[in-house]
């Protein structure tokens, strides 16, 4: 979405969106680069926020072996169901350019979605690491209570 960062200028594209979603003219409005930057860090935000909400649900009642991280894996598949659910309506939200305008959401891309996809599973392989080596007992001092 905003290739060429370093550059002064913005694109006509990517300005002509942002004024008509803000509602400020590029060059004219001060606030014009605040509120566009703050809708850019809102909607990756939510975002990243929604899907690490999903993967929690998976490591609540683990339906695969790979999100065991401090229980053993569950048979009841309806914790799975419900987060590929509510995935897939998150993902018809953000696609759906009248749904992520009515949100306030803007549709990812570029370095934004690039780093998404690589944060993503960088906190779901942390997290699991540290429950299954126990960190979080190990720094609270909770004893074993399984």
């Amino acid at each position: 979405m905003l290739n060429n960062v370093n550059e002064r200028t913005v694109p006509p594209d990517v300005a002509a969106r942002f004024e008509a979603y803000t509602g400020l003219t590029y060059d004219v409005s001060s606030g014009f680069g605040v509120a566009s930057a703050t809708i850019v860090t809102q909607t990756n935000l939510s975002i990243f926020v929604s899907l690490m909400a999903f993967l929690l649900i998976l490591f609540l009642e683990p339906p695969f072996r790979v999100f065991t991280g401090w229980t053993t894996k569950s048979t009841d598949r309806r914790p799975a169901l419900l987060a590929l659910g509510l995935f897939v309506v998150f993902m018809v939200v953000i696609l759906t350019p009248a749904l992520a305008n009515y949100f306030g959401l803007l549709r990812a891309g570029g370095l934004e979605r690039d780093v998404m996809l690589v944060a993503v599973p960088l906190w779901f392989l942390s997290l699991r690491t540290a429950w299954r080596a126990k960190l979080f007992e190990r720094f609270l001092s909770v004893d074993d209570l399984e």
